[in-house]
């Protein structure tokens, strides 16, 4: 697996590549805003130790396959 989802603190959700999470899998780094998410997401980039790092609960993880169709049917669905 690649990917996680991830609950914020906020209870929103984001898809994350898994090497954002430190080793308990309850902290994750976020991307500072203005940065292209889904890019850095889709082509797993690494994180930065400049980017903050915020409370998780991991609430899955899925390969690239699940990813890919996740992102391209809300692409759709949102009519991008």
């Amino acid at each position: 697996m690649q990917f996680a989802i991830v609950e914020f603190s906020d209870s929103s959700s984001e898809i994350v590549p898994i090497k954002w999470l430190n080793t308990e899998e309850d902290n994750c780094y976020w991307r500072p805003r203005g940065t292209q998410a889904t890019r850095f997401v889709r082509n797993l980039k690494d994180s930065s130790e400049s980017w903050q790092q915020y409370s998780v609960r991991v609430l899955g993880k899925a390969g690239v396959c699940y990813i890919n169709f996740i992102t391209s049917f809300c692409s759709v669905k949102s009519g991008v």
